[in-house]
């Protein structure tokens, strides 16, 4: 048995307050608003919160974008080495 069909079919138990037909769930807010104590300081709260840029003035990715880690290795597991950094 494929291990998607698995999980969805047995290990995955279905959650009573769906009903699981389109178009009958709650739509996600949009919008997480986010308090002053949220952050330890006003510098963290633009760091995080202020768009950051991602092409350059010729539409350009920038450099800091191109290199990126993969998160998730076969079979969907983590990469145990970004784990260890984020530890």
């Amino acid at each position: 048995m494929d291990s998607l069909v698995y999980w969805s079919a047995v290990l995955r138990k279905p959650l009573p307050e769906r009903a699981y037909i389109t178009g009958s769930d709650c739509p996600y807010a949009r919008v997480v608003r986010r308090a002053a104590s949220d952050f330890r300081s006003g510098q963290e709260r633009r760091e995080i919160l202020a768009p950051w840029r991602v092409t350059d003035g010729g539409g350009r990715v920038l450099p800091e974008w191109r290199g990126s880690d993969r998160l998730y290795g076969s079979k969907g597991l983590v990469n145990p080495a970004l784990v260890a950094a984020s530890a």
